[in-house]
């Protein structure tokens, strides 16, 4: 078994989901979001509202919803298991945003 560090970055895109941890690529892959893992930051000047859900292809499950105000960031609380090819990560915000959007990033641990 392998173990690596890995991580990514990128923004919101208003109310069309953005996968922030995509799938694990092959079976007996496994992606862990620890605590903290993810941080998300609103960058706009107005309070924006975000969830955090995880996907498995079909059906969605709302992990964490926040309203960020200005300059105000979220994290996940607990570790989050991706181990089928279909799972992911998302965040979507509940309106649209016409200024900034809000960055992400993203530290996972891949176990192979």
């Amino acid at each position: 078994m392998a173990i690596s560090i890995k991580n990514g970055n990128g923004e919101s895109n208003s109310t069309t989901a953005v996968t922030v941890l995509a799938a694990p690529s092959a079976t007996g892959v496994t992606r862990i979001l620890p605590p903290g893992g993810l941080t998300i930051y609103n960058a706009d000047t107005v309070a924006a509202t975000v969830t955090i859900r995880y996907s498995d292809g079909a059906n969605k499950r709302n992990i964490k919803r926040a309203t960020l105000n200005s300059d105000e960031a979220v994290t996940n609380d607990g570790p989050i298991h991706l181990e089928d090819t279909d799972d992911s990560l998302e965040i979507i915000l509940a309106a649209a945003i016409t200024t900034n959007q809000l960055p992400w990033v993203v530290n996972y641990i891949e176990k192979t």
